[in-house]
């Protein structure tokens, strides 16, 4: 019993690692996605709607994420 939990608990740390290292990837990626379609200009933001209509769903969804939570803290 003993061993099995250390196995799981191996396991559950293997999980933990790859999880944070893929939060960092889509973290950078929300980045480059957001700076490829968005100019801001000082409050305002100007969205390429052609480029964004060419990202897959998962891209636009981040995409979309990381705008909405940007435009969010300059409006409080």
């Amino acid at each position: 019993m003993k061993e099995e939990n250390s196995q799981a608990l191996s396991h559950f740390q293997q999980l933990s690692d790859q999880l944070s290292a893929a939060e960092e990837i889509i973290t950078e990626q929300q980045k480059k996605w957001y700076q490829a379609l968005i100019k801001e200009n000082y409050h305002e933001f100007e969205v390429d709607v052609d480029s964004y209509l060419t990202f897959s769903q998962a891209q636009q969804f981040f995409s979309y994420k990381n705008w909405r939570k940007k435009r969010e803290s300059i409006m409080i």
